[in-house]
Parts: C-alpha cells; sequence; structure tokens
C-alpha cells in the first residue's frame, strides 16, 4: 500500500466504519417504514460523521503519519496498537456530541485495530521499497 493510499484510508475510512457499527446496531431501536428509509438514512448519517469526525480523523492521520516518519513501521503491531489508541481517543472526542459516549470509545477502539490491521496487513515490506 503506497502512502497516499494509506493516508486516504486513515481520513476516509474511520467516519464510514464507526457508522456502520452504530447503525448497524442501532437500526433495529428505529421504525422505518420499508428498506429504502433505512439506506436513506444510513447515508444521512455517514454524511453527518465525516462532518462530526472529520476532524479527529485528520488528527489521527497526522499523528499515524508522523509515527510512521519516525521510524514505526506499518507492518509492526505497534502500529496496530497506536492506530487502536487513537480510535479510542476520536471515540471519545463523540461524547461531545452523544450524552452515552461508552459506546463511541469501544466503537473507536474497534475502528482503530480494524484500520491499523489492514495497513499492517497491506503495507510494502521495508525491503521491497528499496531500489535495486
Amino acid at each position: 500500500m503506497s502512502r497516499c493510499c494509506r493516508v486516504l484510508l486513515e481520513i476516509f475510512a474511520p467516519p464510514f466504519l464507526g457508522v456502520a457499527i452504530w447503525y448497524s446496531l442501532a437500526v433495529w431501536s428505529f421504525s422505518f417504514q420499508n428498506v429504502f428509509d433505512v439506506v436513506k438514512y444510513f447515508y444521512a448519517f455517514v454524511g453527518f460523521a465525516y462532518i462530526i469526525a472529520g476532524i479527529p480523523s485528520l488528527v489521527y492521520a497526522a499523528i499515524m503519519e508522523l509515527a510512521f516518519s519516525f521510524g514505526l513501521s506499518p507492518r509492526s503491531w505497534m502500529a496496530v496498537l497506536l492506530s487502536g489508541l487513537l480510535g479510542s481517543v476520536a471515540g471519545f472526542s463523540m461524547i461531545f456530541f452523544e450524552v452515552n459516549g461508552n459506546f463511541f470509545v469501544l466503537d473507536g477502539l474497534f475502528v482503530g485495530l480494524v484500520i491499523g490491521a489492514f495497513i499492517k496487513r497491506f503495507s510494502v515490506p521495508a525491503r521491497k521499497l528499496a531500489p535495486g
């Protein structure tokens, strides 16, 4: 995975995955008239998530890339743990928009671990990046 692709993943994936997890659990408490309402409201929540969680995602991406520039390997488990920790912090920041913020801390942790594992799995080993 190239750096550009990794940064795009770090910026755009967390709000979408966070909403997907939250919505899949919360959709049962909503009363929808038909399946189109389920899809319509999902996209509305995704749009709202990008507005609310956009800044935490940018901070997450900046800290991850800073850690990578200081020598942390994207293929290490430490990168996955850092991603999970930053995801928890980003989830905690959602407390300012939601009364029950405990779920968002766990949601952020899970999203951070998933994205970190994805980066670990699809990053190119350092020896393959060297010319020759």
